[in-house]
């Protein structure tokens, strides 16, 4: 299998099945649901959604920001 037949096979598009997780972010869930994060939307870490990000195209100062904002832990 060519490199490229690979890499669209492995990112497929496969709706949420049960069980999984999805968030309110359309971002979020299309990486799911291509498989370029966790299919399961679950233990995803910050490195792992930058990399995600990064893949997709995403500038590093949007792709920081996002991912530096959604992992912030606020004590309230």
């Amino acid at each position: 299998m060519a490199l490229s037949s690979h890499l669209a096979k492995k990112h497929e598009y496969h709706p949420a099945g049960a069980g999984d997780l999805r968030s309110p972010c359309p971002v979020l869930n299309a990486l799911a649901n291509h498989g370029i994060i966790s299919r399961d939307g679950r233990n995803i870490t910050a490195n792992q959604l930058k990399d995600a990000l990064k893949h997709i195209g995403v500038g590093i100062d949007i792709r920081l920001g996002l991912v530096n904002s959604a992992y912030a832990v606020h004590d309230e």
